[in-house]
């Protein structure tokens, strides 16, 4: 059962909490918005679309950082207002101040673990589905004429002279090969005049046209990939290079690596993808495979090892800032809330931040996954030796 003064710390630290979180969480939002708005070819209404995807993103970092504030704020203020001396006058010990943040800590601890495990992917894949409308709306286009549309961040313009859904005649189309992300200076421009043209539904969210009657000019004298492989061959060309074809499917991507990372999968998801790696590398080895096919499978179980323990030891993040800020805060003493704020802001980046990066750093650099609980295991330290410094005051 919860004692008064449980109940009295709980209460403030949720009334701190949820205005904290919601105000950064707000600051996030925008900061989302803008960069949609900025470097992706998205309409208002797919921008509105993609957005409540980004916060649950944001939660396994937000958490932490709004429940540090909260705490030492409402730590601070009870120090500032003689409180925290009250109840010590009382006979209650400082464990018994810091029960209910660590408590709290530990459930927000696990709600972060289930968070990053299923609810962070789940986004990240529905993020992604909603950025890649831009080319969704192409299939609604209906029955018109002259149809001029430019996607930057993709490399490509476009133009119709008349379409009827998927259907499409006089198309014009400007594309960058060779492009390196959303680097142009490595592209090389080649100008695609078809006939006729079918949009067809990729499932992989890529957009594909089926060209017909289509002719090709290219135009060397970039630095794209495309020039380096002439002047390569030995060949000098100083005029456009021209090509036609009765039929070309061209495959245009929504724009950086079309790849599917670690992040898109559940935790479940990414374990069972270890230890199947793990069976195809000892078979491999057992059945003497090639080295590089050996060092691949160890490569990619390397990676989503980093990825189980980068979500482990930052879900930890509530419980550990926790225990380093509370018994921080009690041996300040200090007549101002702000005082706390900023030097449990400055301690968890000592003990836990820059530890967790640089163990982050240090097992991808020697993969050695294990050495990403670095941060975690700094602040368990500090915090062991903040509890001890505090208990002897």
């Amino acid at each position: 059962m919860l004692s008064t003064i449980d109940r009295y710390l709980l209460g403030r630290i949720l009334r701190t909490l949820l205005p904290t979180g919601a105000g950064l969480g707000f600051m996030f939002f925008l900061a989302a918005w803008f960069r949609l708005l900025k470097e992706q070819d998205l309409s208002l209404q797919q921008v509105l679309l993609a957005l409540p995807w980004f916060l649950p993103l944001l939660l396994p970092y937000l958490l932490p950082l709004a429940y540090l504030c909260a705490l030492a704020l409402v730590y601070g203020r009870m120090v500032a207002d003689n409180e925290a001396l009250a109840f010590s006058s009382l006979g209650v010990r400082g464990t018994s101040l810091a029960a209910p943040a660590l408590v709290l800590g530990a459930a927000l601890s696990v709600f972060s673990s289930w968070a990053s495990s299923d609810l962070v992917p789940y986004c990240y894949r529905m993020q992604k589905e909603a950025l890649r409308a831009v080319f969704r709306e192409l299939f609604d286009l209906g029955e018109g004429e002259h149809l001029s549309r430019s996607f930057p961040s993709q490399g490509f313009d476009l133009y119709v002279r008349d379409y009827d859904g998927a259907e499409w005649r006089g198309v014009v189309l400007k594309v960058e090969v060779g492009r390196s992300g959303n680097d142009p200076s490595r592209a090389t421009p080649v100008l695609l005049v078809a006939e006729r043209a079918t949009l067809l539904d990729s499932e992989t969210g890529d957009l594909e046209i089926l060209l017909r009657g289509v002719r090709a000019t290219a135009y060397p004298g970039g630095s794209g990939a495309f020039d380096e492989a002439v002047l390569a061959s030995g060949v000098r060309v100083t005029h456009p290079i021209r090509a036609g074809a009765e039929e070309s499917l061209l495959r245009l991507t929504l724009g950086g690596r079309r790849r599917v990372k670690e992040a898109d999968y559940a935790s479940a998801d990414l374990r069972r993808q270890v230890a199947d790696a793990d069976r195809r590398a000892a078979l491999a080895a057992a059945t003497g495979g090639v080295s590089a096919t050996r060092a691949g499978q160890r490569d990619a179980a390397l990676n989503l090892r980093l990825e189980l323990v980068n979500r482990a030891a930052i879900s930890a993040a509530p419980l550990l800032l926790a225990a380093l800020l509370v018994p921080l805060v009690l041996l300040l003493r200090a007549r101002s809330a702000v005082i706390p704020l900023v030097l449990g802001l400055l301690m968890s980046c000592v003990f836990y931040f820059v530890p967790l990066l640089a163990g982050f750093s240090f097992a991808e650099t020697l993969a050695q996954p294990a050495l990403g609980y670095l941060g975690c295991g700094v602040a368990v330290v500090g915090a062991g030796l903040l509890a001890w410094r505090a208990g002897r005051t």
